[in-house]
């Protein structure tokens, strides 16, 4: 895995996080997730049925980075920001190693937070379509962390 963050998630003690091995107890309900491919684009299972897309999505990254979006926030049964992080990184790493096992290439797992909100995202890595900016500083009030696997 690879990772890149901005000085952000430094910050919040995140580049201290990402070394620690073990994984949060996080529910199955999120754990468990299935990955699959629909339309040329991968998407959470549970999410296919639910999937219209948007014209506002002019590719197939913008489209997996919309739908396959988790609040990590809304699996915990408390509100501690210090937990938060250590509970998203946890989930991205997770996620990342799910998604390799594909073997379908390179996927972006992408964290966001702000200490109320821990967001994770991920979209296939294509050849002509980004999601984020390549320079991660430009994300001034947000730690932004991807790990590419």
């Amino acid at each position: 895995m690879e990772y890149r963050f901005n000085k952000k998630f430094v910050e919040f003690g995140g580049d201290y996080q990402l070394e620690r091995e073990e994984e949060c107890k996080l529910p199955i309900s999120l754990l468990g997730q299935s990955i699959v491919l629909f339309d040329n684009c991968y998407f959470y299972e549970s999410l296919v049925n639910d999937i219209a897309y948007s014209d506002y999505f002019i590719d197939a990254t913008g489209n997996e980075c919309f739908f396959n979006k988790i609040h990590i926030e809304d699996y915990l049964d408390e509100r501690d920001s210090d937990k938060l992080l250590d509970y998203g990184i946890s989930y991205a790493k997770h996620l990342s190693k799910k998604l390799a096992q594909l073997n379908e290439g390179e996927f972006n797992v992408i964290l966001s937070y702000d200490e109320e909100t821990c967001t994770i995202r991920f979209h296939k890595c294509r050849e002509g379509e980004e999601y984020l900016a390549q320079d991660l500083e430009t994300y001034l009030l947000d730690a932004v962390l991807v790990i590419t696997n």
